[in-house]
């Protein structure tokens, strides 16, 4: 067991004893990530999260007459929800 945890920590040693250079195939492994990340959950959900408050704030400014939806939509949808989470029996 202590073999195995011995080379897996020179094995994190010898990956940056080379140094900082960045070769071309680095290069693309760095960008791939960053793309992996913008299209990932773990962008667009806080993204989306901070969008809706900033629309509905955008909204309360603006007159009756162009707001975007009534009232009564995601109200009705946040009943439904409530009804969807309900997981107790029913005997």
């Amino acid at each position: 067991m202590r073999q195995f945890f011995n080379r897996g920590f020179n094995g994190f040693r010898n990956q940056f004893r080379a140094g900082r250079r960045f070769n071309s195939e680095q290069a693309d492994n760095s960008f791939k990530a960053w793309r992996d990340y913008f299209f990932s959950t773990h962008f667009w959900g806080p993204a989306a999260n901070w969008g809706i408050p900033i629309a509905a704030i955008a909204d309360c400014q603006k007159s009756p007459e162009i707001i975007s939806l009534s009232p009564g939509g995601p109200l009705e949808l946040m009943l439904l929800r409530a009804f969807a989470f309900d997981d107790s029996p029913n005997f």
